[in-house]
């Protein structure tokens, strides 16, 4: 039930409760168990705007999480590839230093040299795309655990808004609903009221 809603419920109440007989302190009774309805609702609905909150915190760490993601891989393709160009131009250089001392680079040692220096290049580049794509796989699952609290968070904050508009319904029905017959009800059984119908006497 929407807060004005139950605020007109009360009204109604108090008004019927007065048309009942009630004056004062007995009419407010019954207004105030519409206000507490009201009450239920402004609770719920804080309830709810934190659950929102909340739920957009975790869907925006999800986007950077994923951008994180595809950074982390670009950053690693580029690195990679400067490692592989820097490896060629030193195998390059150390065969131009061969050659320029007479070392034949066509065969033996020579080629084994460049060889294994590539080698150590080429790993070296496998091992920084190896990390690369587990820091993005982890920024990926982290981005998928947000998504998920997001979607929990935001049905959480339905579920709040819900519960409040039920309990507040069920507060203000059940007090001021049928105020006409409620309010002798309540008084004939309120242990504080004793006397005649049209008199009564107020114990404290």
């Amino acid at each position: 039930m929407p807060m004005a809603a139950a605020l007109a419920a009360g009204a109604v109440g108090y008004g019927g409760a007065v048309a009942a007989g009630a004056t004062g302190m007995e009419a407010l009774s019954m207004g105030s168990m519409a206000m507490a309805g009201v009450g239920q609702m402004m609770t719920a609905n804080a309830q709810s705007q934190s659950a929102q909150y909340n739920s957009e915190i975790q869907a925006n760490n999800a986007v950077l999480m994923r951008q994180n993601a595809t950074m982390v891989s670009q950053e690693g393709d580029i690195k990679a590839q400067q490692i592989g160009q820097e490896t060629k131009a030193r195998v390059g250089a150390m065969e131009s230093n061969m050659a320029a001392s007479g070392v034949d680079v066509n065969s033996g040692s020579s080629i084994d040299v460049r060889s294994s220096a590539a080698q150590m290049g080429e790993l070296n580049a496998i091992s920084v795309r190896s990390n690369a794509a587990k820091s993005a796989y982890k920024n990926l699952v982290g981005a998928t655990s947000d998504q998920a609290k997001s979607q929990l968070d935001q049905y959480q904050a339905g579920q709040d808004m819900t519960a409040g508009e039920i309990g507040a319904t069920t507060t203000v029905l059940g007090g001021v609903s049928n105020p006409l017959t409620g309010y002798p009800a309540w008084k004939s059984s309120n242990s504080l009221w004793t006397g005649s119908a049209n008199h009564g006497t107020f114990w404290g």
